[in-house]
């Protein structure tokens, strides 16, 4: 496993975000396929459910994209990130399986999940599989490393899931309440962005990049990922399907937090939210109303600031371009305009 990898040149990039990432990130993602397409399982389910969800499933080019954009954007010349990419593709790929149990996403994008297709008691050890699997094989890598850039690898890597894990844990509190404020889903969504962060720090760190670069990238890389969360939340808003599945065993997206604030429209936003039977009406009504509540529109002045407060830490940054198209390209969610014609 060599840490060669496809560069973009810094200026000139055109094209989708998932051409981007597809670019960045295809390396990683077809090497840790043949990892797990390596392993022997005697129980045809369990290798059955693996080949599912590493082969038509999961299709994670985020993890290495971010990776190795975070050590190109201080001119790093590590000759391994292919091989720290691989596992932590694999271990965020267990943690993926771990919230579809705990959120009870037996479908995502139209696909049924690893929970939703094989249950519960699958869904668990297979992601148990896949930490194990990350784990032993980052161990492995960081023992090429000298032992203070190992140490802090491993500890920007706990930290960072750990912070994600108690996002986790405070999430659970706010699933089916109407009367949860901006402020505490916010907090809770910037630490659902530890991991983010942390990626980017390791990244920087495997380019041997100054101290005030890895903390810019840092605090980079926690703006993004809370973009990529009130992305998905604006998104959420517009399938009915994602919708439905979110006030029934997650908490409100944002948009609809920010709408119950107004008290022109709370009221009937709590009768709505709070039927147990819901139509498609129903669901085109919330949206209105959110609209109405101007919820979206709060929504998308927040992403632009976060997407300012990134565009300003680049400056610190050798290389900006890449970082700023990632930035520019998450935090433009205008083809999610409420009344778009394929909204629900």
């Amino acid at each position: 496993m060599t840490g060669k990898t496809k560069r973009l040149h810094p200026d000139n990039w055109v094209g989708t975000l998932k051409d981007f990432q597809e670019w960045y990130g295809s390396e990683a993602v077809e090497q840790a396929r043949k990892v797990i397409l390596g392993e022997s399982f005697e129980d045809r389910v369990v290798s059955h459910a693996l080949r599912y969800f590493i082969c038509d499933y999961w299709n994670d080019h985020t993890t290495p994209t971010l990776l190795l954009l975070s050590h190109d954007s201080v001119n790093g010349k590590s000759d391994c990130l292919t091989s720290v990419a691989v596992p932590l593709i694999l271990i965020n790929g267990a943690i993926d399986i771990h919230d579809d149990v705990v959120d009870r996403s037996e479908k995502k994008d139209g696909r049924p999940t690893v929970y939703g297709k094989f249950g519960e008691e699958i869904a668990l050890l297979i992601g148990d599989a896949l930490l194990m699997k990350g784990f032993m094989m980052l161990a492995l890598v960081c023992r090429n490393l000298d032992g203070e850039k190992c140490s802090d690898i491993l500890n920007t890597l706990k930290q960072g899931l750990f912070e994600l894990g108690q996002a986790e844990v405070m999430e659970l509190r706010y699933r089916g309440l109407a009367d949860v404020k901006p402020t505490e889903y916010l907090n809770v969504a910037k630490k659902k962005a530890a991991d983010v962060e942390a990626l980017m720090r390791i990244g920087a760190m495997l380019g041997n990049a100054k101290k005030s670069e890895i903390e810019a990238l840092g605090k980079y890389g926690r703006i993004l990922g809370l973009i990529s969360i009130l992305r998905d939340d604006v998104i959420d808003m517009t399938l009915q399907e994602e919708l439905g599945h979110r006030l029934k065993h997650e908490c409100l997206p944002l948009p609809l937090i920010y709408a119950m604030e107004n008290t022109k429209v709370r009221a009937e936003l709590l009768d709505l939210v709070g039927a147990k039977d819901k139509t498609a009406n129903d669901y085109e009504l919330i949206r209105k109303l959110t609209n109405q509540g101007c919820g979206f529109e709060r929504t998308k002045s927040y992403i632009d600031q976060l997407r300012k407060s990134g565009e300003a830490l680049t400056l610190r940054l050798k290389s900006k371009t890449q970082l700023r198209f990632l930035l520019t390209s998450l935090a433009d969610v205008s083809e999610y305009e409420l009344f778009s014609p394929n909204a629900i």
